[in-house]
C-alpha cells in the first residue's frame, strides 16, 4: 500500500507508535512498523521523543505497567510533558461501591476541581462489564455522560432476544447447569418477565422464581404452570434447537413468530425505535448468514461480547462531547483528557487473555505463533499491555485505576496485574479513605449531618443543629459548591 501511495511522487510520511498498537483484532500487524525501513531502504526513520500531554508520574507508571512484557518496537525514553501528574489505585469489595465512588469522584472533580465534564473519561475494557452500573451512578448525580447503548446489540429490543437465548441455553433444570449459569438464566428471565413483553409485577416475577427454585424445574415448566397466556415463551425456553442448531437468521425468525406479545411490543408508540432496531438486527443476521450460514444465535451473541465483532467506529477527536466520556479503552484511542478512570480492572476482564471468543484469531496471523501456545499467549498479553499503556497516556493530570476484590457471589474477582503494577506495590490496595473535606452535594451533606446526629462524642449543640437542618427543607440550608 505504501508503495502504491508513493508511486507517482516518491513522497510519503508514515507514523506509528508500537506501544499503542491495539487493533490486532481488526487485522493490524505490529511488524509493519518495525519492518518499514527494511522494506523501504530509502526511508528515513525519525524518532519523536517528546510528549506534549503526559506528565512524568503518569508516563513512568505506564512504562512500569508494560515493563514485564518485552514489548517489541521500543524506541527509547520519552521526555514527559511539564508537571508531575498523579496515579492512584483503589480496590473495593463490591461493584456497586466501585461505581458509586467513581461517580462521586467525577462529580467532585467537576464541581470542586472545575474540570469540564468532557475532559474526564471513565474507561472499561468491555461493554458487558460494569458500564451500565457506572452510567446509572453518574445519572443519579446528574452528571452528563455518553450513553452506554452505542451498539445495535445493546439496544433493549435486541437485548430481550439475547435474554431469550440465555434462558434457552441455561434455563433448564438446575442440576444440568452450573450455579453461575443458572443465575445468568434467572437474571435474563427476570428482565423478560418484568419488561414490556409481559410487564409482570415484581411480586408475580418473584413467585415464579420461587417456584423454579423450590421445585428445581426448568423455566419451561415454570412458565407453562405459572404463567397463563405465555405458551410461546414456554416453548422457546424449553427447546434450545432454535438457538444452537439452526442458522441465526432462521432462529431469530422462529423466535419472532413464536414469542407472545412481540407485535404489541413493537407497535407501542412509546417504543417507536424498537421495531427499527429489530429490523436492523434481522438484516444484520441475514448478512451474517451469507458469510457463515452455520452460525447460530448462541454463537452470534457469544461473539458480540468481543470488542472487534461489531467494530464500533472510533470516537472522532473533533467530536464535541457534551459530557463525561463513558466508553471502552479502545474507543479512547486518539483522545486526551485531564482525568482518566480505568474501571473494573480485574483479572480475566483486563487483561482479557481468552482465545476462543475471538472472531479473527490475530495471534495466528504470524508464522512463528501458529503452533506455539506460549508465543500466542505472549502476543495476547502484549496487546493488553499496549492497551493499558494507551489508556493511561490519555491523561494530562490524573489516572485512577479501580477494581473489586469480591467473593464467589461476584465471580471471585481479583485485581488486575496492571492495577497492582500501577499501584507500585505487591499488596492489594484498599478503598480510598473518607475525604476530609466539606460536602459538595446535598446527598453528601445529608450523610454528614446524619453522622453528626448519631455521634455520641459530638457536642449536644452540634447534634441539635444537625437534627434541625435534617428536619428542614434542603433549600433553606444548602448551597451547592460553585
Amino acid at each position: 500500500m505504501a508503495d502504491l501511495l508513493a508511486d507517482r511522487h516518491g513522497n510519503l510520511t508514515v507514523t506509528g507508535d508500537p506501544y499503542q498498537s491495539i487493533y490486532s483484532f481488526r487485522g493490524s500487524e505490529l511488524r509493519n512498523v518495525a519492518a518499514f525501513t527494511t522494506a523501504h531502504p530509502a526511508a528515513r526513520r525519525q524518532v519523536l521523543t517528546r510528549s506534549f500531554r503526559v506528565p512524568a508520574r503518569i508516563l513512568e507508571t505506564a512504562v512500569r505497567v508494560v515493563s514485564s512484557g518485552e514489548l517489541p518496537g521500543e524506541a527509547g525514553p520519552v521526555e514527559p510533558a511539564p508537571g508531575e501528574g498523579v496515579v492512584e489505585a483503589y480496590v473495593f469489595d463490591q461493584e456497586t461501591a466501585e461505581a458509586e465512588w467513581i461517580a462521586s469522584e467525577v462529580e467532585e472533580t467537576i464541581r470542586v476541581g472545575k474540570v469540564a465534564p468532557q475532559s474526564i473519561a471513565v474507561l472499561v475494557r468491555s461493554r458487558r462489564e460494569l458500564l451500565n452500573e457506572l452510567s446509572r451512578a453518574l445519572h443519579r448525580r446528574g452528571v452528563p455522560h455518553d450513553s452506554p447503548v452505542r451498539r445495535l446489540v445493546d439496544h433493549p429490543a435486541v437485548v430481550s432476544f439475547r435474554d431469550l437465548v440465555t434462558v434457552a441455553i441455561y434455563g433448564g433444570a438446575a442440576l444440568t447447569v452450573s450455579p453461575l449459569q443458572a443465575a445468568d438464566a434467572d437474571r435474563a428471565m427476570r428482565r423478560i418477565l418484568l419488561g414490556p413483553l409481559f410487564a409482570l409485577t415484581v411480586r408475580e416475577e418473584r413467585e415464579l422464581l420461587r417456584m423454579r427454585r423450590s421445585t428445581g424445574s426448568g423455566w419451561s415448566e415454570v412458565i407453562a404452570t405459572g404463567l397463563a397466556g405465555a405458551p410461546g415463551l414456554a416453548r422457546l425456553v424449553g427447546d434450545a434447537r432454535w438457538v444452537a442448531e439452526i442458522g441465526a437468521a432462521e432462529g431469530f425468525w422462529h423466535a419472532w413468530t413464536t414469542l407472545d406479545g412481540v407485535g404489541a411490543m413493537v407497535d407501542d408508540p412509546v417504543r417507536h425505535g424498537w421495531r427499527r432496531a429489530l429490523a436492523s438486527f434481522a438484516q444484520t443476521l441475514e448478512r451474517q448468514a451469507v458469510r457463515d450460514p452455520a452460525m447460530t444465535l448462541a454463537r452470534y451473541f457469544e461473539l458480540t461480547e468481543e470488542e472487534g465483532f461489531e467494530a464500533d467506529p472510533l470516537i472522532s477527536p473533533e467530536t464535541t462531547r457534551p459530557g463525561v466520556a463513558l466508553t471502552t479503552l479502545h474507543q479512547a484511542k486518539g483522545l486526551e483528557f485531564e482525568v482518566v478512570f480505568i474501571a473494573n480492572a480485574v483479572e480475566g476482564v483486563f487483561p482479557d487473555l481468552r482465545r476462543s471468543r475471538r472472531m479473527l484469531r490475530p495471534e495466528l496471523l504470524s508464522p512463528e505463533r501458529t503452533v506455539d501456545p506460549h508465543a500466542q499467549h505472549l502476543f495476547q498479553l502484549q496487546e493488553e499491555m499496549r492497551l493499558a499503556y494507551t489508556a493511561m497516556t490519555r491523561a494530562r493530570r490524573r489516572v485512577v485505576w479501580t477494581a473489586t476484590d469480591a467473593g464467589v457471589d461476584q465471580g471471585e474477582h481479583r485485581p488486575s496485574r496492571f492495577l497492582l503494577a500501577a499501584a507500585g506495590r505487591a499488596e492489594v490496595p484498599g478503598p480510598p479513605k473518607e475525604p476530609d473535606r466539606d460536602p459538595v452535594t446535598i446527598g453528601e451533606a445529608e450523610i454528614w449531618l446524619r453522622r453528626a446526629l448519631v455521634d455520641p462524642s459530638a457536642p449536644s449543640t452540634r447534634r441539635l443543629a444537625a437534627a434541625r437542618m435534617l428536619g428542614s427543607p434542603a433549600g433553606t440550608w444548602w448551597e451547592p459548591a460553585r
